[in-house]
């Protein structure tokens, strides 16, 4: 059983209710599992399809809670904006369904998509006194997740922020090396065209931009949170642990312990992702990708050709911002 395997069943075992009841006005067309989550408003469900046994994922918003009437309006833009999406790194959405009475819990099924998040691994990892992402891993973790972010940022219009980019909102799958990762959890989702006194701050603290605090946000956003979510991998400790100055969690001194053969260039990349000011920050995903395109074009012209597989991204004396400038 590979980790990814291991981590999947822990995230699968960690459920304390075990087998769950299926709520009464879903029981002819779904039968529930297990829980897989909970949050502050409902929890996500495995479920089975009746009639084709395909497995899905039920996210529910319970309506009892005291923030119901906000929490209402971030799942109909969650359900809206899914529904609209069609994105391979993405898990497909099926339906959405409201009690017809307005009482009781409400409901979005999506495709299930079987595979673990960083956060299970990174659990696992702990449990087992063990690192499991390597540099590599965390640098294709990033480039997976930003070819997602760059096609939600050129194909839809607005362009789509998911707002809580973090460990447990990253699925990933690692086949013979390569890596390719899923968004889930888009109940934080945004138009960053849009902005009001009453604008919700929405995001997990230590991973959400500075700029969400005030009820901003720009696909820059998303790229602070890829960031930090990479230095969580890479240091294993979350951010919100870190100390912070100003507006800068303090990282640096952390990574650099726990990881002291690091090359200068990953941080450099680190630096210009979580930068707090937007102007000073990575704009796009595309500028992402084409750093570390460039990056391995290089090492592989320095390796007479061969291609990186097997080979480290940074070498010595490779300076990122010689390709940016």
């Amino acid at each position: 059983m590979s980790a990814q395997d291991i981590a999947f069943q822990a995230e699968l075992e960690n459920d304390p209710n075990g087998i769950c009841e299926t709520p009464t006005m879903l029981k002819s067309s779904y039968r529930f599992l297990r829980c897989l989550g909970e949050g502050a408003q409902g929890r996500t469900y495995l479920a089975e399809k009746k009639d084709t046994g395909e497995l899905v994922a039920v996210k529910e918003l319970k309506m009892n809670s005291t923030d119901a009437f906000k929490g209402f309006e971030l799942f109909m833009r969650e359900s809206e904006v899914l529904a609209d999406l069609d994105d391979p790194g993405v898990p497909k959405f099926y339906e959405r369904i409201i009690p017809k009475d307005g009482n009781g819990s409400c409901y979005i099924v999506q495709e299930f998509c079987q595979n673990p998040s960083i956060q299970s691994t990174l659990d696992l990892n702990v449990r087992n006194a063990k690192k499991c992402f390597s540099v590599m891993d965390v640098l294709e973790i990033i480039r997976s997740t930003a070819e997602i972010l760059e096609r939600l940022e050129k194909n839809y219009t607005p362009p789509i922020v998911h707002r809580d980019i973090k460990p447990s909102n990253i699925l990933y799958s690692k086949v013979q090396g390569e890596i390719r990762c899923w968004l889930i959890d888009f109940g934080a989702v945004a138009n960053p065209q849009k902005r009001s006194a009453s604008s919700t701050i929405a995001g997990t603290c230590g991973y959400m931009a500075p700029e969400q605090l005030m009820g901003m946000c720009t696909p820059a956003s998303d790229i602070y949170s890829l960031g930090m979510t990479a230095v969580h991998m890479l240091t294993e400790e979350p951010p919100w642990k870190m100390p912070v100055e100003g507006l800068k969690i303090q990282y640096e001194p952390i990574l650099r312990k726990v990881r002291p053969d690091l090359n200068e260039s990953v941080l450099n990349l680190l630096r210009m992702m979580t930068d707090a000011s937007l102007d000073n920050r990575i704009g796009s995903a595309r500028e992402i990708l084409d750093i570390l395109e460039k990056i391995k074009g290089t090492i592989e012209k320095r390796n007479n050709g061969i291609p990186l597989d097997g080979i480290k991204y940074f070498e010595v004396g490779t300076d990122i911002e010689e390709f940016i400038k």
